[in-house]
């Protein structure tokens, strides 16, 4: 009669030790689960604006606070792009204001600056041509799809004719100095 009793209690405190178990586990799962979201969460929203401000979104900013290392960092990275934003600014208003016709494109071959001098020269205003790429910007200044000199600088693979398409063309060092007649500038007219 013990001997059944003692085996009862042990198979009751083996269901309970094994209930016990999997609650626990349960349990661990959900906080594990819940932690983890509470911190990938704000590093997938802060690799979300990072992603943005690298493809040239610099009005790009973090809404995450906190006073955690998640918080911090953010804080830390929008104090960054509005420094990065200030410095960008100041290098449009210089290529703005230079005297000569000036347009920048980027390393993906896209219109980031076209100054107020190319603006007058080609007719085509910087709202029109800011952001163009895939060579749609040598359609306003060629009338046709084709890479310009810029483009052989930002990739070398890229080749030209640079004897059949500029009229002089030299190369110093790591500087390249051509001169072509562009037809469309001058309201059609052309120029140099």
């Amino acid at each position: 009669d013990s001997w059944q009793y003692a085996k009862s209690k042990i198979g009751s405190t083996k269901t309970y030790s094994l209930f016990i178990l999997i609650l626990a586990f349960v349990v661990s799962m959900v906080l594990g689960f819940t932690i983890t979201r509470t911190i990938t969460r704000p590093v997938l929203r802060l690799v979300r604006t990072l992603e943005a401000f690298g493809a040239g979104d610099f009005k790009a900013r973090s809404d995450i606070h906190g006073g955690d290392e998640i918080g911090f960092m953010a804080e830390k990275f929008n104090a960054m792009c509005g420094e990065l934003e200030k410095i960008n600014q100041q290098l449009v208003d210089i290529i703005d204001f230079l005297p000569d016709a000036t347009f920048v494109l980027d390393r993906n071959h896209r219109v980031i600056a076209w100054n107020h001098a190319i603006e007058e020269m080609s007719g085509v205003s910087k709202e029109l041509i800011l952001g163009k790429g895939d060579l749609e910007y040598s359609v306003f200044l060629f009338a046709a799809e084709q890479p310009l000199l810029a483009d052989m600088i930002i990739d070398p693979s890229i080749r030209i004719d640079v004897a059949k398409r500029y009229a002089h063309f030299a190369e110093k060092g790591n500087k390249r100095l051509a001169e072509v007649h562009v037809p469309k500038l001058n309201g059609g007219k052309g120029g140099y």
